[in-house]
């Protein structure tokens, strides 16, 4: 692993660019400068909120051999101030180094150290770099601020556990790469991320719930929080913007303005405008649209059950929950259960391209298709969700106007053109396109929730059959609740659910059982950017400082914290319906114990629909079919001698957008007697 160290250090030394031509002007030199050569940039960002690590009156000038256009020099401006924009967000520490090194900025938003300075210069209130061309600047900074991120990450945590702060033995030039490369050469090569932090508990136990970890070049650096009273205090009492990182992964999904990573007023705004079409009341009225995918599915188990053969569940229920989405969010019929759709098609193909950028395969990191396949899939599905907009405007204008008898749509999109065209001053009627700024982001939107909102329920549904085969007493609960409240004759459950959806409000064990399997298998867990000032405090006092770190709230180890949970390991939906004087009485969960749809401002809009479906699903395929987890059988015929597992668990998690079940969920499915 030495050589992931060294070679951004080697990187630097020999792909510097020529600076012969660089020349550092000290204060005062820029009068000698000879003006005919040369047009000086001087930005001046003094009225706003400078670099926290530099005095208020910074001044940043650029000059350029090269006669400057005036759209060069827009171009440059714009560049300079998201330069500063960068140091001002990673500018943490740089104070540090001002005796031997001088302020630059890191123009690259993929590494995600702290402000990258420049080397022999001497740090002053004012500086000016002269070059001969922009570009080799910018390498130069880039280079130096990957080398010169890593020394001061490395100096920052070595400081850290000095002072006591909890974390792994941190090596000065590893950092944690050892004991995260031992810990992860235990466990499957393809499990998910998540299971991590836990396993590191295992491994230095008197870490406590919160634990920072130095992961350099895989990730940045990062607090890990495992409990539900350090979690809360980021993303309830105080809500931290989302990681950058989050940023990246999702925008060759969404388009960049998608509601998980956006912040502020647009944020707030977007969500205002989605709510209506994600509460529970509304989501009742689409149960009779949802009951159609549902009876297809069982269609499918049905078929599967009279092949008598193992198969992999997830990619059915990912097709399910593709339909399923399709009709709530654009009142689209895809069909995916039966026939390829294109569209889901391309989604499903983004999903594998998508990157956090830590992972530790470099050909996966750095895949030469990546850029034309991320491109393409994304210029698809933008074009396919425009055009349904299109459609979805024009026929909510016609709504609009008293005159017309069309048919109302009650889906998400349909009840936010509605608020859209609502606000909208002037003569609604007599315009028939969209706002632009609008449609944009819209359409973004509606690609979150088509990505998102298929992809957690597909992988819980497969684990709550997955749970309830290695324990069929609480299947046959389950059952028995369904019997009582939905009547003995099974086949007539899709109807009477279609004419009374309220019906799904009276199977708490059901939920149980649904929320009890997210516990176990949550699909996704949080990260926040923490902030100056801002630190985590621990029950017993103990300041966990934030600053430039990713902050990761765990929610595959908070879920099973013995602090919250008994039996944390256990499957045990009764937990959940447990009076005060029970021993599973979770009076944590209320203070955010179980955080499968997150808690606080930013908490998944798209939750109660994900129950719902489940629910629903559960409800219409469990009397009539035994889904029976196979992966025994599937290792025999794969010839799997010893199949890995995590802490035992053969369906351990996989990252597929989601967490999945490795290897799909192989099962076989059985008509119940």
């Amino acid at each position: 692993m030495l050589w992931y160290r060294i070679l951004p250090l080697l990187l630097y030394a020999l792909l510097t660019p020529d600076t012969a031509n660089t020349q550092i002007l000290r204060p005062g030199d820029m009068g000698a400068a000879n003006p005919n050569q040369a047009d000086i940039l001087d930005i001046d960002f003094s009225t706003n909120a400078p670099p926290r690590s530099l005095t208020p009156n910074v001044h940043l000038t650029f000059t350029f051999g090269d006669r400057l256009t005036e759209t060069r020099i827009v171009m440059l401006l714009a560049e300079a101030r998201r330069a500063v924009n960068v140091a001002i967000e990673h500018g943490a520490g740089a104070k540090r180094l001002r005796q031997i090194w001088c302020i630059a900025w890191d123009l690259s938003r993929h590494i995600y150290m702290f402000a990258a300075p420049l080397r022999k210069t001497i740090f002053t209130e004012r500086y000016e770099l002269s070059v001969s061309n922009v570009l080799p600047a910018i390498d130069l900074v880039e280079r130096c601020g990957i080398a010169q991120g890593h020394v001061e990450e490395m100096w920052a945590f070595q400081r850290m556990q000095k002072d006591g702060l909890p974390m792994p033995p941190h090596h000065p030039l590893f950092g944690h790469l050892f004991i995260v490369g031992e810990i992860m050469t235990r466990l499957p090569s393809d499990v998910h991320g998540h299971v991590l932090p836990r396993q590191i508990l295992k491994s230095y136990p008197d870490l406590g719930p919160i634990f920072y970890v130095d992961t350099w070049p895989f990730g940045p650096p990062m607090l890990v929080v495992t409990s539900a009273h350090g979690a809360n205090q980021f993303t309830v009492a105080h809500s931290l913007p989302k990681f950058a990182t989050m940023r990246q992964y999702m925008q060759p999904m969404t388009g960049g303005m998608d509601l998980p990573t956006l912040e502020g007023r647009e944020w707030k705004m977007w969500r205002t405008v989605f709510n209506p079409g994600f509460s529970s009341s509304h989501l009742m009225t689409m149960v009779p649209q949802v009951v159609k995918d549902v009876v297809t599915f069982a269609e499918i188990l049905e078929q599967r059950a009279a092949s008598a053969q193992v198969f992999s569940l997830d990619p059915l229920t990912i097709n399910l929950t593709l339909d399923i989405i399709g009709r709530v969010t654009l009142d689209l019929v895809f069909n995916a259960q039966k026939q390829p759709n294109s569209f889901t098609s391309t989604l499903r193909s983004q999903i594998r391209w998508l990157l956090f950028g830590n992972e530790a395969n470099l050909f996966q990191r750095w895949h030469p298709l990546r850029p034309i396949m991320t491109f393409w899939n994304s210029r698809q599905m933008l074009a396919f969700v425009g055009k349904e907009m299109d459609k979805r405007f024009l026929r909510n204008v016609a709504h609009s106007d008293p005159t017309t008898q069309a048919p109302r749509s009650k889906t998400i999109i349909d009840l936010a053109l509605d608020k859209y065209l609502s606000e909208r001053n002037g003569n609604i009627g007599d315009e028939t396109t969209m706002d632009a700024t609008f449609k944009d982001a819209a359409i973004c939107q509606i690609r979150t929730f088509l990505f998102a909102g298929h992809d957690t329920s597909s992988s819980t549904l497969c684990y709550c059959y997955h749970l309830l085969s290695l324990h069929t007493e609480i299947r046959d609960a389950v059952i028995k609740e369904h019997n009582s409240v939905l009547g003995p004759e099974i086949g007539q459950a899709a109807s009477l659910l279609s004419e009374k959806p309220h019906l799904l409000n009276q199977l708490p064990y059901t939920s149980a059982v649904i929320k009890e399997t997210l516990r176990l298998y949550p699909a996704a867990s949080s990260t926040r950017q923490g902030e100056p000032g801002f630190n985590i405090v621990a029950p017993d006092g103990r300041l966990y400082p934030t600053d430039g770190l990713l902050i990761w709230s765990n929610h595959f180890a908070i879920h099973r914290n013995p602090e919250s949970w008994k039996r944390p390991d256990e499957f045990l939906p009764q937990r959940w319906l447990a009076e005060k004087d029970n021993e599973f009485y979770n009076a944590d969960d209320r203070k955010g114990a179980w955080r499968a749809f997150e808690h606080g401002p930013r908490n998944c809009i798209g939750q109660e629909l994900a129950i719902l479906e489940l629910k629903l699903v559960l409800a219409i395929t469990l009397r009539r079919f035994n889904v029976d987890s196979a992966y025994d059988e599937y290792d025999r015929i794969r010839g799997r001698k010893s199949p890995k597992t995590v802490d035992g668990d053969r369906a351990y998690q996989i990252l597929a957008g989601a967490a999945h079940p490795n290897d799909g969920f192989p099962c076989k499915v059985t008509l119940r007697a």
